[in-house]
């Protein structure tokens, strides 16, 4: 008997990817896929996408050969997204990956810091807003160092500003994150302090008309400015023990306002002022 040699020709089995992995990540919109490379052969690999229980997109995207991740950056946020992935090498497809899913968060507000301070019982914050199907955001509030409210105030939908009342002398620290309508939340934005101000007062008559026009207060910068726009020159001095003794005399000249009295940091100092216009 004459042995005999064969050539089968027919196509290449090319072995599927597994263990497929969708990861939503963190404060974003964004998915990360991994999976595993069990094929030799491959020139690429595709990637196919579903969103919520719409069709499969085919192909949605491709990576090169021996790559085993991918970053989704077009999506949404609160949405399901499902994958699915194929090796490719020339004509030859292997069959499909398992499915996996993952779902949006919603991104947290970023940026929050103090806008401005309308009056002096007033501060108002504003922050940006990362989020495209939020209902709304829960704004956080913690009084000198004491414990968070954390459901101190909420605000609608797109809105990235709120304005909060305040006493005198007192610390605020605030921050916001996102909610929707079935009761997810994004992580919190950073936090943002605020020390509220002071208003001059006086019980000298000639001083009645300085102070319906002026304002002592402490900004958000942590100085104590005087707001008043005169044709004279003004000096000041302010006392720190209720009058008992005062520092030394110091002037702002006409038409330099507003001014900088001093800078007290995150001192919760009171400070008298003695201020005369002549």
């Amino acid at each position: 008997m004459i042995p005999m040699k064969y050539t089968v020709i027919g196509r290449r089995l090319i072995d599927r990817p597994t263990d497929l992995k969708a990861t939503a990540l963190p404060n974003s919109n964004n998915i990360k896929l991994t999976w595993s490379d069990n094929s030799q052969n491959e020139l690429k690999f595709i990637i196919e996408r579903r969103i919520e229980s719409q069709t499969w997109f085919e192909p949605y995207d491709s990576v090169g050969r021996n790559v085993t991740q991918f970053a989704d950056y077009n999506t949404s946020s609160g949405k399901t997204y499902g994958y699915r992935i194929q090796a490719k090498a020339q004509e030859f497809t292997s069959s499909y990956s398992n499915d996996d899913y993952a779902t949006t968060g919603l991104a947290a507000p970023t940026n929050l810091k103090v806008l401005d301070q309308p009056t002096q019982t007033t501060v108002r914050i504003q922050w940006q807003d990362n989020s495209l199907i939020e209902a709304g955001f829960q704004i956080a509030r913690c009084v000198d160092d004491g414990a968070w409210d954390e459901n101190y105030a909420t605000v609608g939908a797109n809105v990235t500003q709120f304005t909060d009342d305040v006493e005198f002398l007192h610390k605020y620290t605030y921050k916001v994150c996102a909610y929707d309508n079935q009761g997810h939340k994004s992580d919190w934005s950073n936090e943002v302090e605020f020390t509220s101000g002071m208003l001059a007062g006086s019980s000298y008559p000639r001083m009645s008309a300085f102070n319906n026009n002026c304002k002592v207060l402490r900004g958000a910068d942590g100085k104590i400015h005087l707001i008043y726009n005169d044709e004279t020159d003004i000096y000041y001095s302010y006392s720190t023990d209720n009058g008992v003794s005062f520092a030394d005399w110091e002037v702002i000249p006409k038409h330099e306002f507003p001014a900088v009295l001093i800078d007290i940091s995150r001192s919760l100092t009171r400070y008298r002022f003695f201020i005369i216009i002549y």
